[in-house]
């Protein structure tokens, strides 16, 4: 696919690509359990943790569930009222940490204008909800866009629509729609797969157990970490019990930062700091024993001994059969002025 994306997305004051520390965003989600005064102590908790954004999920639960759905009971429990969410968004920024949701409808996509969020997430259950990204596309902002459970063939239909309709920044995450999700079904290598195949920044929606996984994410490429959180495993409902707590989110947070540096450069060169300890490691041709005047070159009395900064091991073969114009003592390096 031809990529007509942006390979970099600003989302509110960071920007979102390769080359930069991932975003690593705190999912909440309902693990708040409808409590807007734990939600707020958990946005507490993720901004101390360093988390750079925290995320919840907008719905009115009769919008996108059937009231025979087996969730409906669940989800209407943790469902938020605007108001709250107006609330919890403010709470957000006084504490100097990005607030984005997931839209589930018409409705939470329209408070999420009215919010001015610096994106909209939209959930791996809505990749193929058309009337929604085409809804998400006239907000002219960034989609951040889950894909948990589905193929290629889908993910490109979803990104051609978006582009259809004016859509150019575009994070798209890797995710397995298992909660908690086994190590082998994460499939951490699809992300540099898609950055391939799309051009644009991959991020990985995490729902493994501990912070290996999302830290091997990064180091694969992820520009964006969204990784349930919590402050309480043992709270009910929402995701809790697998969500990561506090001081895993602290070394998440601080893992982005040290992966972004460690990454580097592809180019493979020498570090400006090594050039000494390249002179101390490397070897160069010496006398390995005393050599007189007119005396021939041979394996017998040449030797490779650090330091460098000589003759250079390469040039060991070019001196065989060769006559030394001068005395050398043992250890002496060898320079082409000895040599004729």
């Amino acid at each position: 696919m031809i990529s007509r994306f942006k390979e970099t997305v600003r989302i509110g004051h960071i920007e979102i690509g390769s080359g930069r520390p991932a975003l690593v965003v705190a999912e909440i989600g309902g693990n708040h359990g409808g409590d807007p005064d734990l939600a707020r102590e958990m946005i507490d908790a993720a901004a101390a943790s360093g988390a750079g954004a925290v995320k919840f999920q907008t719905y009115r639960t009769g919008s996108f569930l059937r009231r025979s759905s087996e969730y409906f009971d669940e989800l209407a429990a943790e469902e938020l009222s605007f108001e709250d969410v107006t609330g919890l968004a403010r709470h957000a920024q006084q504490r100097g940490i990005l607030f984005l949701t997931s839209v589930f409808d018409p409705e939470s996509l329209g408070l999420a204008a009215d919010l001015d969020l610096p994106a909209i997430k939209i959930a791996s259950c809505d990749l193929d909800n058309l009337p929604l990204l085409e809804a998400a596309a006239g907000l002219d902002r960034p989609i951040i866009l889950s894909t948990g459970a589905s193929e290629w063939s889908e993910i490109d239909e979803a990104l051609e629509f978006l582009t259809s309709h004016g859509v150019h920044e575009v994070v798209l995450l890797q995710c397995t729609a298992l909660y908690p999700c086994p190590d082998d079904q994460v499939h951490l290598r699809v992300i540099p797969a898609m950055a391939e195949r799309y051009g644009l920044p991959i991020g990985f929606s995490d729902h493994s157990l501990g912070v290996e996984v999302p830290l091997a994410a990064m180091a694969l490429g992820a520009a964006l970490l969204e990784k349930h959180f919590t402050i309480d495993r043992t709270l009910p409902g929402g995701d809790n019990e697998m969500s990561c707590l506090p001081l895993e989110m602290e070394m998440l947070a601080r893992g982005a930062g040290r992966i972004a540096r460690a990454l580097g450069s592809p180019d493979k060169r020498p570090a400006p700091a090594e050039e000494d300890v390249r002179r101390a490691i490397r070897r160069s041709v010496v006398a390995s024993v005393g050599i007189r005047a007119g005396q021939t070159f041979s394996r017998a009395n040449l030797a490779l001994k650090r330091p460098g900064g000589d003759l250079p091991p390469e040039a060991f073969y070019r001196l065989l059969g060769r006559r030394a114009v001068t005395d050398l003592a043992t250890d002496e390096p060898v320079t082409w002025e000895k040599v004729r």
